[in-house]
């Protein structure tokens, strides 16, 4: 168990989970940002979120309205 939870830490700092493609794993922090290893990181996942939930409010609200003509057709 004590080294699941330091692997665990380690992931949440930012560490390299996907070696192949030098990248860290940090589909968590979209949960708890504050959880991410930047600052920079940090602020762009807060204000991802922040524009959905204003997107989700402007469709509530009658803002965002579907186009006049129906749904566009899918060509796949």
């Amino acid at each position: 168990m004590q080294r699941t939870f330091a692997a665990m830490k380690e992931l949440e700092s930012g560490s390299i989970a996907n070696p192949d493609e030098g990248r860290m794993v940090g589909h968590y922090w979209l949960r708890n940002p504050s959880l991410a290893p930047t600052p920079e990181i940090r602020k762009e996942i807060e204000e991802a979120v922040a524009k959905c939930i204003d997107f989700s409010r402007q469709i509530h609200d009658g803002t965002v309205l579907p186009h006049p003509a129906g749904p566009l057709p899918v060509f796949w």
